[in-house]
């Protein structure tokens, strides 16, 4: 969990970033589910990173853990990247195009079925911009 992680080092794949923390329950209700979208992605060159704001490691390696989530989890632990990408509420997701620029963000938690539909649009969409 304490890797770090440069956008760069990401160049030529879709990035999903989603902004979270443990006791956000929109946060906790949706990850799942953008985990699930970009898993069926994963294949065509999509990554995902859930990106824990303001929290100690261990509390959020504890509750990972116990959720049984595999997905990766980044410390944002001064919040620094959810300044870099203007996070003013979470959850907060924000998929970011094989050029390095962001083509989508997503603010709150509307349901799994709703996001569900958007982010396979999206990342379809994304891809297709980048001739994958």
């Amino acid at each position: 969990m304490a890797r770090d992680v440069t956008l760069a080092s990401l160049k030529g794949k879709v990035v999903v970033l989603d902004f979270w923390a443990t006791w956000c329950a929109p946060c906790v209700a949706g990850l799942p589910t953008v985990d699930k979208v970009t898993s069926e992605f994963k294949d065509k060159g999509v990554v995902f990173y859930a990106v824990d704001m303001q929290e100690g490691a261990d509390k959020v390696k504890t509750f990972v853990d116990k959720k049984g989530w595999k997905f990766p989890v980044l410390m944002d632990s001064k919040a620094d990247v959810a300044r870099a990408y203007r996070v003013s509420g979470i959850p907060h997701s924000v998929i970011i195009g094989t050029d390095g620029k962001i083509r989508n963000v997503h603010i709150g938690f509307g349901g799994a079925k709703a996001l569900e539909a958007q982010l396979r649009e999206e990342l379809t969409t994304a891809l297709e911009a980048s001739g994958s």
